[in-house]
């Protein structure tokens, strides 16, 4: 995940994945909310929506919840500078 843009209006990012299950490696650029003081990002094909929700109360470690379809993941990213 890397944030390429965030403002008032939004956020933008590019969410990278490798291979996983049915998924092949690739990439998309993203678009979000901001929603009190976290991110909002939902992207996916319409048959398979997810929605991935980011907050970073301590400003280095960032955590994610990602809520698809077929059930619920959550995870963590450190922040590269």
């Amino acid at each position: 995940m890397v944030v390429e843009k965030l403002s008032l209006k939004g956020v933008t990012a590019i969410y990278s994945w490798g291979q996983y299950r049915r998924a092949e490696p690739g990439w998309r650029r993203i678009t979000g909310t901001i929603q009190g003081d976290g991110v909002v990002l939902k992207f996916g094909e319409p048959h398979h929506y997810s929605t991935m929700y980011l907050d970073t109360p301590d400003g280095k470690t960032l955590y994610v919840k990602c809520v698809e379809k077929d059930g619920t993941m959550r995870g963590e990213f450190d922040k590269k500078e």
